[in-house]
């Protein structure tokens, strides 16, 4: 039982010793690596003036596996969340998509869009849950909405995952018609704010 412990604490050092190692942390700017088969590097600048969020998000192809799809984004959303409270931040209510009142936050960084948050009606009609929408240059490159999620590039419906980042097999004409939705939705929203 010790020989197992002792395995254990070695393996778990070394995982925190090349996790360290990745990490390269300097006063104004942060630095990660994580290398899967598509290699992830986020950036988060904060200058006196202005906040520059840069996200490299990985390039995605048929042979990418959904578990390092899944991992590459969620570091690319933690960066973008770490950000939040530095970026500037506009609220409104308007009407969307015929429901009125419905709340929207868009935060930014040097004037363009990184995050959208919206508001969505349950049941019985009171908002009870919010849609996420991640951007990178006016680009949604993935949205949260409660029970999928959507994974884009290029402005393209990569995929269209359940809530456990599992692929839906979903027919094409369905997965272009959200594409279209979604892409449709957040011009609509960022318009707003102009």
């Amino acid at each position: 039982m010790k020989k197992q412990t002792r395995k254990l604490v070695i393996i778990s050092l070394s995982f925190m010793a090349l996790t360290l190692f990745n990490c390269k942390k300097t006063e104004n700017k942060v630095e990660t690596n994580v290398k899967t088969n598509t290699e992830v590097k986020a950036k988060v600048n904060l200058k006196k003036d202005k906040t520059e969020l840069q996200l490299d998000i990985p390039k995605i192809n048929t042979t990418t596996n959904i578990k390092d799809v899944e991992n590459a984004y969620k570091l690319q959303i933690k960066k973008t969340e770490a950000a939040l409270h530095k970026l500037e931040k506009k609220q409104k209510k308007v009407t969307l998509i015929d429901i009125p009142n419905t709340p929207i936050s868009i935060w930014y960084a040097n004037k363009k869009p990184v995050k959208i948050e919206c508001g969505v009606t349950g049941d019985t009609g009171d908002f009870d849950g919010v849609f996420q929408y991640y951007l990178k240059d006016g680009k949604v490159w993935f949205t949260d909405q409660i029970f999928a999620k959507y994974v884009f590039q290029d402005n393209e419906l990569k995929y269209w995952l359940d809530e456990n980042w599992n692929v839906n097999e979903i027919p094409e004409k369905d997965f272009k018609d959200a594409e279209k939705r979604i892409i449709r939705i957040v011009d609509t929203m960022i318009d707003q704010f102009k």
